[in-house]
């Protein structure tokens, strides 16, 4: 099965390739003013492009004291010093409630093994901590939803293309992303992973 992202650059990329290829009704030659207004194939950028267009700096450009702080939540994290956290452990940290925790926990414990190391929770507080101070600067309003004519504006993309990529963002298709939508997408692209 594909994924929801190659189906949509691959429809996009078809429908700019039939626009462009279609015969012309009067026969005119045709002028910049009749091209499609779809991006081509190269104006769409890859995940990392979006990312680092976005500024993320990822695990590469967080700070050696941000790391230091992160390892030693993990150490606090780890109730029996065993150098794991369980989903157990991590819900009686009393940071959240169990189904928060969880969720949290299930995106964090990156290969499922039911385990948390700190390598892996190190990993995720860059990423998605990250990730949400670039959403709270494109979500100006502070509402925590965001809209696609919020992202267009504050996002560094011509507009098509920014109503693409905030499209790719909106996993439901609701017209809304709030946090949790936005950091699924966000953390499979830090992490090199095509989005689910």
């Amino acid at each position: 099965m594909k994924s929801p992202i190659l189906l949509l650059i691959t429809s996009l990329l078809l429908g700019s390739f039939a626009a462009c290829n279609s015969p012309q009704s009067n026969n005119e030659p045709t002028t910049p003013e009749d091209e499609p207004s779809q991006p081509q194939d190269g104006d769409i950028p890859t995940p990392a492009e979006i990312l680092e267009a976005l500024g993320a700096t990822g695990v590469e450009g967080a700070t050696p004291e941000a790391v230091a702080s992160y390892r030693a939540m993990f150490e606090r994290l780890d109730a029996n010093d065993d150098g794991i956290v369980t989903l157990q452990e991590y819900i009686d940290s009393g940071h959240f409630d169990e189904a928060k925790a969880t969720a949290i926990f299930g995106a964090t414990d990156r290969d499922h093994n039911g385990e948390m190391t700190e390598d892996e929770y190190v990993e995720n507080r860059i990423i998605t901590d990250e990730a949400k101070l670039i959403f709270a600067d494109l979500d100006t309003n502070s509402d925590g939803n965001l809209i696609e004519s919020e992202f267009i504006e504050n996002a560094p993309f011509e507009a098509t293309v920014g109503a693409i990529v905030y499209g790719l963002f909106d996993t439901n298709g609701d017209g809304s992303v709030m946090v949790p939508e936005y950091l699924i997408v966000w953390g499979a692209w830090a992490r090199g992973e095509e989005f689910p």
